[in-house]
């Protein structure tokens, strides 16, 4: 958890300037892991994340963030607004899990015959929701947290974020250097 704590503290330093960050983390490293374990062990594939994404947008909700539910299918978006204006902040992951039965005897190991976390979107899910509260704690800045709008296909997922109306204008720029998708984001938010 050492490590999950590290990037906790590199993300959250850029817009945070409270030293009681680190505190924070370990304050929820507990509920981190367990997320992570429930993520892992009930797993649902592309555009059948039904309980996955209502976990997501409860736990959003209870931290006071506005969610809106089924973006493309199953994807949550929450905005956290924030005290001050200025730039907007986008944190995302991916939620599906992959058609691969997982055989290793692991406590958390996958109930769903043929299906599994196999790339580690439990922990991106974990890290995000556990990044979405401690940032509602330490509300200076607005955030919106995409979980899971269908990345399998890039103008799907590029239509329905601008569908979504965060920035009509948001076109993205093929750049075989750079990440279309990190282009695209970057447009959104500038």
């Amino acid at each position: 958890m050492k490590n999950l704590s590290f990037i906790f503290l590199i993300l959250i330093s850029q817009f945070v300037y409270s030293q009681s960050i680190d505190g924070q983390i370990g304050d929820i490293e507990e509920k981190i892991i367990s997320w992570r374990h429930d993520f892992h062990k009930f797993p649902e594939v592309s555009n059948r994340e039904f309980k996955t994404s209502e976990k997501i947008a409860r736990h959003l909700e209870s931290l006071g963030i506005e969610v809106t539910r089924n973006v493309g299918v199953n994807g949550v978006v929450g905005i956290l607004e924030g005290k001050s204006k200025g730039k907007v902040v986008a944190l995302r992951a991916d939620m599906d899990a992959l058609p691969i039965t997982e055989n290793n005897g692991l406590p958390y190991q996958s109930v769903n015959d043929g299906v599994m976390h196999a790339c580690g979107h439990d922990g991106h899910m974990s890290i995000l929701m556990a990044t979405a509260e401690i940032l509602s704690k330490n509300n200076n800045f607005t955030v919106k947290s995409v979980e899971n709008i269908s990345t399998e296909s890039l103008m799907n997922t590029v239509n329905k974020i601008v569908n979504f109306g965060w920035k009509k204008e948001a076109v993205p720029v093929i750049n075989p250097k750079k990440s279309l998708i990190a282009r695209f984001f970057s447009a959104l938010f500038d």
